[in-house]
């Protein structure tokens, strides 16, 4: 009586390989992009194949249930394997399961019909299968880590399940040859050979269970992702790069609650391009988004502290929020970004300078408390009295021209 019926150990790995496509096949049927699910399922359904074909040596010819039955389990966990490479972002093995397949056929031909040798026809596909597990979970030990999104524990214990299996195949191949076979491979009356099957079991098990959670983590990470992409673009304005009515208001509104607490002050520059409609009219519309362009990158290059904020607040409007600065900090600020703005020296005929300039209004919530709107209401006041005075100056909220305009 046999210790183990490799027959049904063969049967039993048929069941798990198919398990493990089905599952593949199913996660790709709902919505799981990833190419490398086609691939799994593929090897897993091909291997298993293989492995049912073995189970049927003696009712099929040897063409079938040898050559073609190795050679289907070697073509399938190749491409299990090239799944994984490809999940794992490494550079594609073209072919690399069909040369594996044919490697071991060839092997075979010779052991099967010339000289029939079943050790030899073992330590063919063991030694083949054990290089090809030991770089599979190579992959994941070592690659898998390195990937953005992934779940560390069932890449790390994937990983250390192929290096057992590899070994496993490894010891395989170097005992057999001084082992005693039985006439009829299924039917074992010793451990050894039974534990190729055992081992293809425990390795469909483990990526049935593993595989799923690292798309899932794969894909959980990407939704990641994709959210802060949305949230970034949500919050910058698309022609300047920089942040928008959007992401001023909501920062506005943490900076005056933030006031409300610690009542540090709290400065709002409103900024306006001088005649940008004639600046439009006379350069273009192209000149002129390039030119809103390159004052936001200054802008945004000048007020760089935590606690400040350029954002274009519309048009040709640029709005500064600077937190715990009074009002002599804002004007001095103000007076800076409108003196360097001017020194740019950007053409604009259509100004008494000859060049491009911008008018700026300035106000502070300091130990007066004032409502958001009140305080954005005395910037823009100041803004058109800035404008309203001759432009290229700075006008504070008290009124008072902080910046003679320019002759």
């Amino acid at each position: 009586m046999p210790l183990i019926d490799i027959r049904t150990l063969i049967l039993v790995s048929v069941l798990a390989g198919s398990v493990f496509a089905l599952s593949m096949a199913a996660l790709k049927r709902i919505g799981t992009d990833h190419a490398c699910t086609r691939k799994w399922a593929q090897g897993a359904h091909v291997a298993a194949l293989g492995c049912l074909l073995v189970a049927l040596r003696g009712q099929l010819p040897d063409a079938v249930s040898i050559l073609l039955a190795n050679f289907l389990i070697v073509w399938g966990l190749s491409r299990v394997y090239l799944g994984s490479r490809e999940f794992l972002n490494q550079p594609p093995l073209r072919r690399l399961d069909l040369a594996l397949g044919l490697i071991v056929l060839a092997g075979f031909i010779p052991f099967t019909y010339g000289a029939p040798n079943l050790a030899a026809r073992i330590v063919i596909v063991s030694s083949v299968l054990a290089v090809l597990f030991l770089h599979h979970g190579w992959l994941y030990l070592i690659e898998g880590p390195r990937q953005p999104g992934m779940a560390l524990l069932p890449a790390r214990a994937t990983g250390t399940i192929l290096m057992l299996a590899a070994s496993m195949m490894l010891i395989r191949a170097l005992l057999t040859p001084g082992s005693t076979l039985s006439p009829d491979f299924l039917v074992a009356n010793q451990w050894l050979q039974p534990t190729a099957f055992i081992t293809l079991i425990v390795v469909f098990m483990t990526l049935n269970v593993a595989f799923p959670i690292l798309l899932m983590s794969r894909m959980q990470h990407a939704l990641e992702q994709a959210r802060a992409r949305y949230a970034h673009l949500s919050a910058t304005d698309p022609l300047t790069g920089i942040a928008n009515r959007r992401r001023f208001d909501e920062f506005f509104a943490a900076e005056w609650s933030r006031h409300q607490r610690t009542r540090q002050p709290l400065a709002l520059i409103l900024l306006d391009v001088d005649h940008f409609k004639q600046y439009n009219d006379r350069y273009g519309h192209p000149a002129g988004d390039a030119i809103l362009r390159r004052i936001a990158a200054h802008l945004a290059g000048m007020a760089r502290r935590p606690g400040d904020l350029v954002a274009r607040y519309g048009g040709e409007e640029f709005v500064i929020v600077a937190a715990d600065t009074p009002l002599r900090g804002a004007v001095k600020l103000a007076e800076q970004l409108r003196t360097s703005i001017a020194a740019l020296g950007i053409p604009h005929d259509g100004m008494p300078t000859g060049h491009l300039t911008v008018s700026l209004g300035v106000a502070v919530m300091d130990a007066l408390p004032l409502s958001q709107e009140a305080l954005l209401g005395q910037a823009d006041h100041a803004l058109y009295q800035a404008k309203a005075r001759g432009r290229n100056q700075v006008v504070s909220a008290t009124g008072r021209i902080e910046s003679p305009a320019s002759p």
